[in-house]
């Protein structure tokens, strides 16, 4: 993805709900897109696969995948790449699963068309999909409509239908937003064995620093449409350098710090995108806010291997007291 812009346009002016977002994601890697509801999260995937709810739209950029520019693709080449060479697993099950078609039926037509299986082959595949995502009695639940089903079953049988054509690029929106602990573990567990089976790549949109933690291997952190920090999984955990990923990080509980009540909450509320402060858009909720952050540019600047960050002013976390230490020296 190179400088995508998507917005939206509003009786006060366009919206921009990603501003210049930029990543790759190499074959077989796991890109975390982390931040708070609002950040652009979820836009930035739907701009991938061309799902950007109308009147918005993909005002600028590329989404290079394969060597083709997705922008650049009619609408039912799209298609044939969306479900078939890209699956999205969405937050919402019921966004995916046509309540008036058996869930059985979804999967065998996703493999209908896409692998271009008979029907007897893709039925025997559907139900083999529904026991490997871990749902009981496939055969039977293969006739089951949507709303029959619990809210962890349907998660797993949309898991299966965006599965079943084998993706190269899975984007997984909070994949088990709506199952417990355990099941939880189940299912990322299953997609790191796909992803080892067949090179697939994943970006994985979640608020699970555990899970970001174990199945990642980059994290991108979103703040009001902006990527603000992007680094390797464990460099974002050992040096966090935007004062908005040090604020994330600290709001994580830990048993250690329950004990002694050292869980800080990120102070105030994400920012309207119509009504963005101008330079940094998190300088109103930073505690280290100076007088230069309202002309910040928002452009990454390399601080580290493979590490770049949208903070001018580089923030490295204090090894010692775990503050971060502020510099007047930009980056």
């Amino acid at each position: 993805m190179e400088d995508l812009h998507t917005g939206f346009p509003t009786l006060e002016g366009l919206l921009l709900a990603t501003n210049g977002v930029s990543f790759t994601v190499e074959r077989g890697a796991t890109l975390a897109l982390v931040g708070e509801s609002g950040s652009g999260k979820s836009m930035t995937c739907r701009s991938i696969i061309g799902l950007v709810p109308k009147p918005g739209e993909v005002i600028d950029g590329r989404v290079v995948f394969n060597g083709r520019d997705l922008l650049g693709l009619r609408r039912a080449e799209l298609r044939k790449v969306r479900g078939g060479e890209i699956g999205m697993v969405f937050q919402d099950p019921t966004a995916s699963l046509n309540p008036v078609y058996k869930v059985g039926n979804q999967i065998v037509e996703v493999l209908k068309i896409q692998r271009g299986m008979g029907t007897r082959e893709a039925t025997r595949r559907a139900i083999e999909l529904l026991d490997r995502v871990g749902i009981a009695s496939p055969e039977t639940q293969f006739h089951s409509y949507p709303h029959e089903m619990s809210g962890g079953m349907r998660q797993r049988a949309m898991i299966a239908s965006a599965i079943a054509a084998e993706p190269m690029l899975l984007i997984a929106d909070e994949p088990t937003a709506a199952l417990d602990v355990t099941v939880q573990a189940q299912i990322m567990a299953l997609l790191s064995e796909l992803q080892q089976d067949t090179g697939m790549a994943m970006i994985l949109v979640s608020h699970d620093f555990g899970v970001i933690a174990q199945h990642c291997d980059h994290v991108a952190v979103m703040y009001a449409g902006y990527i603000v920090e992007q680094a390797p999984v464990q460099e974002i955990f050992d040096h966090p350098s935007h004062p908005y990923t040090q604020a994330l990080l600290a709001s994580i509980p830990h048993l250690d710090a329950v004990k002694r009540s050292e869980i800080v909450p990120v102070k105030g509320q994400p920012p309207e995108l119509s009504r963005l402060p101008s330079g940094c858009p998190f300088s109103p909720r930073c505690g280290f806010v100076r007088d230069g952050c309202d002309s910040v540019p928002m452009s990454l600047q390399a601080v580290g291997a493979d590490h770049v960050t949208a903070c001018p002013y580089v923030t490295w976390r204090d090894r010692g007291a775990g503050a971060p230490d502020h510099r007047d020296t930009p980056a």
